[in-house]
């Protein structure tokens, strides 16, 4: 998410609504506090070796190569993700899919960073303040409520499906 949202941020900075109390009025600082933490973790994967211990945990960094590849596999993640909500809203809406992935990785950052499970409520407020002026209330929480539904229980219920599938043919060769 850092690394897709600290350079949306700085390419395309969003304006951050006054009612959500923030010290600065775009959405540039975050991006580069985001891009600085990519960097960081990106030259502590080519030159920290050693594992760092934190309160008894050990953690090592992965290898370059699999460092670049873990930010591509999510930065694509998130970006499937904001273009299912996407296309999920009215389609009245004047809004671009780059100017509301913006919207949707600071929804999802506030969602993180108020560490609410699946951040249920903080996501629907941001994305509620800023998108309220385009499209009506009721249209943005029925797109996230069918949104919820898309991304968070349909990958349930066909892996529950293919698990059942399996083990009935598990259980037919034995």
């Amino acid at each position: 998410m850092f690394a897709v949202a600290g350079l949306l941020f700085l390419i395309n900075p969003l304006k951050i609504s006054t009612q959500i109390h923030l010290p600065f009025a775009t959405v540039r600082p975050i991006g580069v506090i985001f891009l600085l933490l990519v960097a960081i973790y990106l030259i502590g994967s080519i030159f920290i070796k050693q594992p760092l211990i934190i309160r008894g945990q050990e953690f090592r960094f992965p290898s370059f190569k699999i460092s670049l590849v873990q930010m591509a596999i999510s930065s694509f993640d998130w970006i499937l993700a904001a273009a299912v909500l996407y296309a999920l809203l009215p389609s009245n809406i004047s809004l671009s899919y780059l100017d509301f992935l913006g919207i949707y990785l600071l929804a999802m950052f506030a969602g993180v960073v108020g560490n609410v499970p699946g951040g249920l409520g903080v996501f629907e407020t941001i994305i509620l303040l800023i998108l309220s002026s385009k499209v009506s209330a009721a249209a943005i929480l029925g797109s996230m409520l069918a949104y919820r539904g898309v991304y968070y229980f349909l990958p349930l219920l066909v892996a529950a499906g293919l698990l059942g599938l399996y083990e009935i043919r598990f259980r037919a060769g034995n």
